[in-house]
């Protein structure tokens, strides 16, 4: 995926924000100006980058410099301002304004050319720190006393190119309609990124990417591009074309690859038959490591799921299907059986084809909730009174579900949202998503 799109950069904290207005005002003149010749003098011209930097400055603009006024564009003034963060008490300034330059060009290219237009304006002793900042950008070695004024942000610079190197593991989610194919989906996410409806929601792709780490920014990528979409824009796009989000995934496992969430339609659309169409391209077409099938109980044995469960075992790697049994928070333990559910799933997939199925029970919407609990996300009245009737529902023996899965098991020190999480099915997922496998069934 294009770096660009899947950059975190979390402005809330900017050390910028406590110099004087005066200071502020010269500063983001300095910044859009370099920013602005990088883009028109450099050959760069790789992945849209042009676009994407644009967005990005008007990010910073509006975020950190809402109420500064930049009217005075003239080059002699934009010059001036560069100018003054040559000074050596501005120093820690300039070194801001380096750090925030690489953050936005992001590509090695466009931030030496940069860089180079900044040196014009510094003596030779001026020149090796600019160098200096650029190493400690590019590597690991401590940040010395004078850079510390900047920390923040070469820190963000690092975590976001250690986040590029890692290796991207895809995920390829299918199911029928009413799966909770989208609760899913958001409860891996930890938040309401994925619209969950009962009416037909997903009729084209979307592939949602993490990013490195919480920057409280969701971006959109439709037919236009939104770096810091809100919830009314990821409700209201259509879809017509292919769909990409960026956002952090809360998760529970301390460390992960970087994920691509590949969300499918729903195959069995009565009314919009395309939709399942794509999404068999999409399972035939994309290069995967996973596919997690969604699977509710109530739809098991139904003509629709065979057929598509038929589908799947003469078309797809069998080794790389993870069956999601889902809604099982709508279980009641005097009438149903979860493992009663499970071992008949497994038999009727054993006749389908599948050898050795992997099955993982959930509660999709109750792992929600807990993201939301354990990230001190706002409830809504009514999750809140949800959140109560599924914990005590989720503390009792006969919904544990940690025990469907290998390596997985309560201990003393867990809090009670980490025990809960095992409980629901949500812990055991994940470490089968972000750990690779671990499961029996």
């Amino acid at each position: 995926m294009n770096p660009f799109f899947i950059e975190a950069l979390n402005m809330r904290e900017h050390p910028i924000k406590k110099a004087k207005k005066k200071t502020q005002e010269k500063y983001i003149t300095a910044l859009t100006y370099i920013v602005e010749i990088a883009l028109s003098k450099s050959n760069f011209h790789q992945n849209n980058a042009r676009i994407y930097i644009t967005k990005r400055l008007y990010l910073y603009q509006n975020q950190l410099f809402s109420d500064i006024s930049m009217t005075n564009n003239s080059k002699k003034y934009r010059t001036s301002c560069l100018s003054a963060f040559a000074r050596p008490w501005r120093s820690k300034y300039r070194f801001m304004l380096i750090c925030d330059i690489a953050l936005i060009l992001l590509e090695k290219p466009l931030v030496l050319y940069a860089m180079a237009i900044i040196e014009e304006n510094l003596s030779t002793k001026r020149k090796v720190e600019v160098d200096q900042i650029i190493s400690l950008l590019q590597n690991k070695q401590e940040i010395e006393k004078k850079y510390l004024p900047a920390s923040a942000l070469i820190n963000q610079y690092r975590a976001n190119r250690d986040f590029f190197l890692k290796e991207e593991r895809k995920i390829v989610v299918t199911a029928n309609m009413s799966a909770g194919k989208s609760t899913l989906i958001n409860a891996l996410i930890g938040k309401p990124v994925a619209r969950t409806s009962q009416e037909v929601c997903t009729g084209n792709m979307c592939y949602l990417f993490n990013k490195a780490y919480e920057d409280n920014a969701i971006c959109l990528l439709t037919q236009d591009l939104k770096l810091n979409a809100t919830e009314t824009d990821l409700h209201s796009y259509n879809w017509s074309e292919q769909v990409s989000i960026s956002s952090y995934f809360h998760k529970i496992m301390p460390d992960s690859p970087r994920l691509c969430i590949i969300d499918t339609p729903g195959v069995d659309a009565a009314l919009h038959k395309e939709h399942s169409k794509r999404a068999y391209d999409a399972l035939l077409n994309n290069n995967y490591d996973i596919v997690l099938y969604v699977v509710s109980p109530t739809r098991l044995g139904t003509d629709a799921e065979k057929k598509h469960l038929r589908w799947v075992a003469q078309n797809l790697q069998k080794e790389k299907i993870i069956f999601v049994l889902n809604k099982l928070d709508n279980y009641h333990d005097f009438s149903d059986s979860i493992e009663d559910s499970i071992l008949t799933f497994k038999k009727d997939l054993i006749k389908i084809g599948f050898d050795s199925p992997v099955i993982c029970p959930i509660s999709a919407y109750f792992s929600y909730l807990l993201k939301l609990k354990m990230t001190g996300q706002v409830f809504s009245e009514d999750e809140a009174d949800e959140y109560i009737v599924y914990s005590k529902k989720f503390k009792r023996s006969s919904y544990d579900l940690s025990h469907y899965y290998e390596g997985v098991q309560c201990l003393p020190t867990d809090s009670e949202e980490i025990e809960l999480s095992k409980h629901a099915g949500l812990y055991g997922l994940e470490k089968i998503i972000y750990g690779g496998k671990s499961w029996r069934n």
